[in-house]
């Protein structure tokens, strides 16, 4: 028998199904149309907005995680006053800052169009 002999036979992928709605009925047999919960549900994917260039995080909130001294407002100008701080939502930002791994954009999203 072919195959990997290291292969656990109690290992298994399982697929959850809801019944959406039947399809064919007869005196043998019914037949359903079946769908992922995911599509019954309401979600959508992504979750959230993907840009390539704007960060969705809140600034100084948990996913951005910047927590330190005022650096610059929301045009990447430099400051040292806490009013005057915002972020760009731009890497820039996120450099200026030493955070460019907390970006919240998807930089790679703009490389599909191309």
């Amino acid at each position: 028998m072919a195959g990997n002999p290291e292969a656990d036979p109690e290992q298994e992928l399982t697929d959850r199904w809801v019944v959406e709605q039947m399809s064919s009925l007869t005196a043998m047999t019914a037949s359903f149309v079946l769908a992922t919960p995911t599509e019954t549900d309401g979600a959508l994917f992504p979750g959230r907005i993907m840009l390539a260039n704007t960060c969705m995080w809140d600034y100084r909130g948990d996913e951005c995680g910047y927590n330190g001294p005022a650096v610059a407002d929301e045009f990447d100008n430099p400051t040292t006053d806490i009013r005057k701080d915002r972020c760009s939502k731009c890497m820039r930002g996120c450099e200026m800052r030493g955070m460019v791994a907390n970006f919240g954009g998807f930089l790679s999203i703009n490389k599909l169009s191309q």
